[in-house]
Order: C-alpha cells, then structure tokens, then sequence
C-alpha cells in the first residue's frame, strides 16, 4: 500500500477502512479521531503528525487526547467556482467599503485614546445567531472591548432587536454566500482577511488582528498580554493559530476552532494587493483541500512565507473536565488559557465569564462539585446542573487528561 487510503463513504466506512503506513511518507502512528464536520469526533485508529522533528505536544490548547487532526472531505456544489471571481471579489470589496465607513465614524477618527488594546477581533457569524451568539459574546467577553475593536462578519442588517443585543458592535454585512459552511465560509475567510487588513492599514492602531467562530469564549486581556510579549519586529509576516490539521492534498494546515492572529505585515501579506487573486486563490485552495476553509487559508501562509507559531492557550476543542482543570492550575504559573471553542450555549459562555471575571469569589459547591465546578485562582463558579448544555467542558469521556 503506498501510504494513507481512506475510504471515502459514510463515516463508519471511514472508520474502517483508514489505514496508516508507519514511518513512510513522513507519518507515524498515533491516536486518531474523525471530524464529521459538525464538531464531532469519533475514535479511529490513527493521528497524523508530520515527523520533521516539531512536536505535536499534548495540552495547552494544541491537540488534547483524541483530538482529530484529519479532515473527511466535504461535497460543497462549488458554485461559486462557476461565477466570476472578479465579480465575487467586486462584492466583497463594496461591502468593505461600506464597514469601513461606518466604522470609521464610530472610532471617532480611530482616536488611539479610547482604544482599549492593540488587538482586532473579527468574529464569523451568521444573521441566525444575532440575537444568540453575537449576542452573548456581547453581554460577556465582548462588552469588555471597545466597540472599535470588535467586528461582527454576518449577512443581513441587524434588526432594531439586534442592535440592542449587540451593543453597537459593528456588522460587516458579506458579499459571499451566506449560511454555507464550505464553499460560503472559504468565501468569507478571505473576505474577513480583506476587511481585517483594511481595517489595520487605515487605522494604525492595531498591530494583531485576532479571527475567530462566534462559538468560541475569548479572553480579550489575556490574549492581548500574550500577543503583546511576542517578538515580531523582524518577521515578515507571523500568524499563530492550532496548526497540524491534514486531508488528502493540504497538510500541516490550520486547525480553525482556535482562531488565528496575524501580525500587520503578515495580514498585508496575506491577502496582498489584488482583492481578485487572493479571492480566487482561496477558492482554488478550499477545492483542494476538500472544501475546508481555514486548511486552505493556511496554504496560503505556506505560499506566502510567513512564519507560524503555536496559540498556546487556546482551546479548539472542547475539554475534557480534568484537561479543563489542569489547565486552570497552569493559569497560576503564568500559562493563561486564551480562549475555548464550541461554547454553544448562554450558561456555557456566562460560567466561563464569571470563572474569569469575578476573582476571590465563591458560590456554595454542590454534591457533584468536581464534576461542575471550576477554580480560577481563587474564584470558584458551579453549572447550574449537570445537563450538557450548562458545562463548558466535557464529563462523558474518561476522567484522565
């Protein structure tokens, strides 16, 4: 056999016909779970690692214990393949201009007194989660962030409802195609690279931008003090993110669940000076790589030279409740969690708020306090229950970490 086969079917198919070539082609063996592209992962009998002497280590927000690091190839239409691209990134390039007016107005000249930090999020959303997502993004991590420091990527214009929830936070409304999570999401992640590198450029104020799910826990201070301390005076370009994650054509690519930050001159870069060409490359990328998004932008990083490192902190999958604990522990020793994706509920998002926030605090613990409650340096937060969809880590997988 001349290396990896996979079996491509339904996803128990999958399952049974991956086989792993041992110390061939630059692979090893390894634990290996599959994404069924819904956030799912299912145990199978093999995980990549690309043995050119960088480790792919366990914790600190990299690959926690069955983690999946391969993609199974989606089946998006690719129709937008079929337009033309120049008239695509025509679209695109209006919308931007129309965010970047009203953000402009909304900065009050991006006056560099009433920024709060040197860091842009962007967040990918959809108009389905205004009153949801953004807003609980909104009510937590989000409210604690100038409003011109923050960037909703959605598809409609809010509603008078909306506006409210989302606190004045500005929507870029985009020009690809909505509620689409293949060929309309490789779309968007080039769209967002635009708007970011727009944003950076005019604004001056900004030296990281920082892109990230709408069902993801970010914690502003911790990432903006992490980025801070990072040397990058003499790169030409550098983006930290989850790399490692691998389908048939495109390896060692971004695992997008923890976000991505890039640099000013790694943004620039990326997308460089013609809005048409880094459009088309994207989506001449996602095809390659099976229809993921965030694989194909980081061929792109790969294409253009830029220096990736390791987000140490953030948490693109969801944690085991001891990984979650142990990494709570590091917190004393300066290793900050940065941020936690799959946060799909109100409960989920207001715990990990509180954990973070109200510091020295305790709530009365329970019988089940291991199992529901969290210490951050001092401050000690329980779920409400035990249901799901109240814990922002996971009880139902072993209790090792």
């Amino acid at each position: 056999m001349g290396g990896l086969s996979i079996c491509r079917a339904t996803l128990l198919v999958q399952l049974l016909c991956l086989h792993v070539l041992a110390k061939k082609g630059g692979l090893r063996m390894e634990m290996l779970s599959v994404d069924d592209g819904n956030g799912n992962h299912v145990s199978a009998q093999a995980r990549l690692a690309r043995s050119n002497g960088q480790l792919l280590h366990q914790g600190r927000g990299r690959f926690p214990p069955g983690t999946s690091l391969w993609r199974a190839p989606r089946h998006p239409s690719w129709s937008l393949l079929q337009e033309d691209h120049a008239l695509t990134a025509r679209r695109v390039q209006a919308h931007i201009a129309k965010t970047i007016q009203s953000h402009a107005a909304q900065s009050q000249a991006y006056d560099e007194e009433i920024r709060s930090s040197k860091v842009l999020y962007i967040v990918y959303t959809g108009s389905q989660f205004y009153s949801t997502r953004a807003k609980w993004i909104m009510d937590t991590w989000g409210n604690r962030l100038q409003a011109t420091d923050l960037v909703f990527i959605g598809d409609k214009p809010p509603t008078e409802m909306d506006k409210k929830a989302l606190r004045g936070a500005t929507v870029h409304l985009t020009g690809c195609r909505p509620h689409s999570h293949e060929e309309g999401m490789c779309c968007k992640l080039a769209e967002a690279a635009l708007l970011a590198n727009k944003l950076m450029q005019l604004s001056g104020a900004f030296e990281w931008s920082y892109l990230v799910d709408d069902d993801a826990y970010v914690r502003p201070d911790a990432m903006g003090n992490y980025l801070a301390q990072q040397s990058h005076a003499d790169s030409g370009g550098l983006v930290f993110g989850l790399f490692g994650c691998t389908t048939n054509k495109c390896h060692d690519g971004l695992c997008g669940g923890g976000g991505y930050a890039a640099d000013t001159a790694a943004m620039a870069a990326l997308v460089g000076d013609n809005a048409t060409a880094f459009l088309t490359e994207e989506m001449q990328n996602c095809k390659t790589c099976d229809g993921w998004a965030d694989m194909a932008l980081s061929t792109i990083f790969q294409d253009r030279g830029l220096e990736t490192r390791h987000l140490s902190g953030a948490n693109g999958w969801r944690l085991k409740k001891p990984c979650f604990d142990k990494e709570l522990v590091d917190a004393t020793s300066g290793e900050e969690p940065l941020m936690y994706h799959y946060i799909k509920t109100e409960a989920q998002m207001k715990l990990l708020d509180a954990l973070f926030t109200a510091h020295g605090t305790t709530v009365p613990s329970p019988p089940d306090e291991q199992n529901r409650c969290a210490a951050y340096l001092g401050n000690v937060q329980c779920a409400e229950s035990m249901k799901t969809e109240n814990l922002p880590w996971d009880v139902t997988s072993s209790s090792s970490c």
